[in-house]
């Protein structure tokens, strides 16, 4: 991909071991996206009554998550000859 940005994750910038050939430019997109969800705040089993919406309950600040990923990414790609066919 030409004329895109450096990746927000890309092989500079994770922990994750990158091939040298790897690019470093790109798209960057989320995966998921994360919902809160306001249970009632008398709620006597937080846990259960999250877990029916399909969230996760988080102890931590006693409220619901939900999640959309991901789970298809289709793509358009054009494909650009140069002048003498060789890239």
């Amino acid at each position: 991909m030409y004329n895109q940005g450096e990746c927000e994750n890309s092989a500079l910038k994770t922990k994750f071991i990158w091939a040298d050939k790897n690019p470093n430019t790109g798209l960057n997109f989320k995966l998921w996206k994360e919902r809160e969800i306001s249970l009632n705040a008398t709620c006597k089993n937080c846990l259960a009554e999250c877990e029916a919406l399909g969230g996760r309950f988080s102890n931590l600040t006693e409220k619901c998550y939900t999640y959309d990923i991901l789970r298809r990414l289709c793509a358009e790609v054009e494909v650009l000859y140069s002048d003498d066919y060789t890239t």
